[in-house]
């Protein structure tokens, strides 16, 4: 089973040559430290399977255009820190299992050859007592908007990104407050940011403080839904 490896951690892609190669079953065909090498070689590529390692330039819109790319690769991705928000999505965007880094060797090599046979593999991300995870489907809109606003831009900065009036801004966040449970603009940016994996899920060529560093080439990419943790709120009639 051929294996490309993504990552920019040197250590990290050492320790996966050396596991892969002590395994008869897998043959890594190449390791890339760059997302955007790694899709350039695509079509060069023959992998049964591509290890992501989650880093700053792998967000939620990458794994969806490299599942569009190739949809014959089937995509694992490994992680530091597992979390429910991150095992819905990756799911959702047809990743095919989800590892912790700080995983064994066997296990490794376990889940991968689980995984080339037509298998997922999620690793336990809630441990026993934990709250029941809910999610909440958001229209584009609201996940471009709640995308940004997890990345600390105000009404206004909000507005100009997506191109609309501030006071749409303001219905819509009205809305959302309901729809979500949220009490205000913060906890509706927590629920946001934990559920984005990292600010490449916002808005492309925007700083966090709303600046333009370049110009927008296309709409932010936004969330296609919020995994919200414990049980829905309760509305009163009235």
């Amino acid at each position: 089973m051929r294996v490309v490896l993504v990552t920019d951690q040197p250590i990290l892609g050492e320790g996966v040559r050396i596991v892969v190669e002590r395994a008869a079953s897998l043959e890594l065909q190449a390791v890339y430290q760059h997302p955007s090498e790694f899709i350039e070689q695509l079509p060069l590529l023959s992998a049964e399977l591509v290890l992501l390692d989650v880093g700053p330039e792998i967000s939620f819109q990458f794994l969806a255009d490299l599942h569009s790319a190739a949809p014959e690769c089937r995509l694992v991705l490994l992680a530091r820190t597992i979390s429910p928000e991150l095992a819905y999505h990756a799911q959702e965007l047809g990743v095919c299992a989800l590892l912790s880094t700080s995983c064994t060797p066997q296990r490794f090599v376990s889940c991968l050859e689980r995984v080339a046979h037509g298998e997922q593999y999620f690793e336990n991300v809630l441990p026993l007592g934990s709250a029941p995870t809910r999610a909440i489907r958001l229209s584009r809109r609201e996940g471009q908007l709640v995308s940004l606003l997890a990345q600390g831009l105000k009404n206004k900065e909000i507005a100009t990104c997506l191109d609309i009036t501030e006071g749409t801004v303001k219905v819509y966040l009205s809305k959302l407050f309901q729809k979500v449970g949220a009490k205000d603009r913060l906890e509706l940016a927590l629920f946001g940011l934990k559920n984005m994996l990292n600010e490449g899920d916002g808005l492309p060529g925007w700083s966090t403080d709303g600046i333009a560093e370049t110009p927008l080439r296309h709409s932010p990419a936004g969330l296609g839904s919020l995994v919200l943790r414990g049980p829905a709120p309760v509305r009163r009639a009235g």
